[in-house]
């Protein structure tokens, strides 16, 4: 969590066993530091999971703590969800439908391939 991302243009995270609190933590990280167009590639959706859940909490259609229905990451007060943590004006955007590859432990794994991208300003 020390190295510094200001210049980093494809990063690749394994967040697929992480705690919710840890993938919170480096998505407020990651939100914070990396340049604008910056790819992230993942095992899972785990951050944009996470930033709907933040998003439903903050228009208040999701109570804090809630769990996702996917059964992926969601609740508690995870860092960087918006207000205060200065990620509020960035987001993630999925750039495409998940690509499957090989890995040792799965022969059929998705990536998930996201881009920081400014957040849209609601209507």
């Amino acid at each position: 969590m020390a190295a510094p991302l200001d210049d980093c243009g494809i990063l690749m995270l394994t967040s697929q066993c992480w705690g919710k609190e840890l993938i919170g933590r480096v998505r407020a990280k990651l939100l914070a530091e990396l340049p604008v167009g910056a790819v992230v590639i993942d095992y899972s959706d785990n951050l944009l999971v996470l930033q709907e859940h933040q998003d439903a909490v903050g228009r208040g259609s999701v109570e804090r703590g809630s769990v996702e229905a996917t059964g992926s990451v969601g609740g508690g007060s995870e860092a960087g969800s918006g207000s205060g943590s200065g990620s509020g004006e960035y987001s993630f955007v999925s750039v495409c439908p998940p690509v499957v590859g090989p890995v040792s432990w799965n022969p059929a794994q998705e990536f998930h391939i996201f881009a920081k991208a400014k957040a849209e300003a609601e209507a």
